[in-house]
């Protein structure tokens, strides 16, 4: 942890996208180039480098408890933090560490380890058990600091010493402590698969690709919520059959929203004993990108019989489940067959509506539609809407251009118009508004009262977090049921 140095990297958005600068050399842009930067002190940015701490300072240094107490002594001295707080705080987190359960005291310059099995000195456990501790005391003396006014935590690769099960510790206390100390910010570097996929489904957390180009610069790149990280794990050398190892099933999804909120959905299902920690779930990115992840699976690792698939009832879902249907454990599919589906269909209705109402209130309050306008307007529209769908998928749109190509072949017909002809065509499909999935329908109706523009996209991964956490015990969906028995099943083998 080192103070008063400039943090080793920064970014700062500006119109060419984001900036970042490293080490020494850093500097700010000048102010006519900056559309939004913090108003930071960067003298007061607190850089968490454990790796650094030891390899940099040996002789200062000796153990990681020692590096704890020297900022703890120091902060002390300085009567800039509550020895108690922090301590209590720790003890919070600790509470999240899978392992065995303990809490550390602090007493005669030495921390103490207790659990139920020894009590002994933080410098006699684990060196994983030890990062966690370094890492939470750090942050939460930052945190506690009445003298920090800005709480710029930097973690430089946290999950060094952090076995795969740690690091999905690590990822809930980082959570934990976003949603209680909303003035806490964190800028964390990092190679952890785990950590970017635990991480980037938070909605208070960015995350972004540095990626060295063919020049031999650095690019600066947002990664979207709804990514399924294919340039990270090409960056990173990951295959996706690598997660594999660590869990007994893979549950493959099609989108963020699943990904993230599954589990939890899950979690509230009582009637079948599920091992929630031995799920691995996976972003395929949507169901025409199943097939080739579940082939690169069953080719590496041979575990058909442990891959489930969780799927939108939808033209493309149901085309992809006739693709894959012999090749995976089971497919359990949103819908009955009948109606167009997706994940957000699973919740009732009324919760949707409210979900919705909530994340958008201050556009709806500005156009003068309360909670109950909203409902019955939004009822009628879709009653009476049709709009121009794309009936397209990826392979029928490769189809089209085999045919315009051999077709041009043969006659010698203009390659533009005979291509255009046929996408427009095939493209022309009115369908009633109802017959579409319910975030679609939602989607529309929101464009056409002006309540998001017409070039964004409804925002479903809030809607879906809030219908979550709100959504009752008893109300779970059956499809959710099923899908927690079958995965029971096979935990149970």
């Amino acid at each position: 942890m080192k103070e008063n140095d400039s943090p080793p990297t920064v970014f700062l958005e500006t119109q060419d996208g984001y900036w970042g600068k490293s080490g020494k050399d850093f500097y700010i842009l000048n102010q006519k180039d900056v559309i939004d930067v913090s108003n930071i002190d960067f003298l007061e940015c607190i850089v968490i480098d454990l790796y650094g701490e030891l390899l940099h300072s040996p002789n200062k240094y000796t153990t990681v408890e020692s590096i704890i107490i020297t900022y703890l002594e120091r902060y002390i001295g300085n009567k800039d933090i509550d020895l108690q707080n922090v301590i209590t705080d720790v003890n919070e987190l600790l509470k999240l560490w899978s392992e065995e359960k303990s809490e550390i005291s602090y007493k005669d310059g030495e921390i103490l380890v207790n659990d139920i099995k020894l009590n002994n000195s933080l410098e006699h456990r684990g060196s994983g058990f030890q990062a966690y501790v370094y890492l939470v005391f750090m942050m939460y003396i930052v945190i506690n600091s009445t003298k920090i006014k800005h709480k710029l935590i930097i973690i430089e690769e946290p999950e060094r010493m952090l076995h795969p099960q740690a690091q999905h510790d690590l990822a809930k206390a980082l959570k934990y402590t976003l949603e209680k100390d909303t003035q806490v910010q964190f800028i964390i570097t990092t190679h952890s698969t785990i950590l970017i996929s635990e991480l980037n489904g938070t909605e208070e957390v960015q995350t972004i690709l540095l990626k060295k180009s063919e020049d031999g610069s650095t690019k600066v790149k947002p990664l979207l919520k709804t990514s399924n990280y294919k340039e990270i794990r090409e960056e990173l050398g990951n295959m996706l059959s690598d997660t594999l190892f660590f869990c007994k099933v893979t549950l493959i999804v099609e989108g963020s929203c699943e990904k993230a909120f599954i589990l939890d959905l899950l979690k509230k299902v009582g009637r079948y004993k599920v091992n929630i920690e031995d799920i691995s779930v996976v972003n395929a990115g949507g169901a025409d990108k199943i097939k080739s992840i579940i082939k690169i699976y069953n080719k590496e690792k041979g575990l058909t019989d442990t891959i489930v698939v969780f799927i939108d009832d939808d033209r493309e879902g149901r085309r992809v489940t006739q693709q894959i249907k012999t090749e995976v454990a089971k497919i359990v599919k949103v819908g009955n067959g009948k109606d167009e589906k997706a994940f957000e269909d699973l919740f009732p209705e009324q919760l949707r509506l409210e979900a919705t109402y909530n994340i958008y209130e201050n556009e709806f309050l500005e156009k003068n539609i309360n909670q109950d306008k909203f409902k019955e307007s939004f009822s009628s529209y879709i009653e009476e809407r049709e709009i121009v769908q794309n009936p397209l998928n990826d392979d029928e749109k490769i189809l089209v251009d085999k045919i315009n190509d051999f077709l041009i072949s043969k006659l010698k017909i203009e390659e533009n118009n005979l291509k255009n002809e046929m996408l427009e065509h095939l493209c022309k499909k009115k369908v009633r508004i109802k017959e579409l999935c319910w975030a679609k329908q939602m989607e529309s109706y929101l464009k056409c009262i002006g309540v998001i523009e017409e070039r964004n996209e409804i925002d479903k991964f809030k809607i879906c977090r809030y219908m979550t956490e709100k959504i009752k015990t008893n109300e779970i969906p059956e499809k959710i049921c099923e899908l927690a028995k079958i995965i029971g099943q096979i935990q149970e083998l």
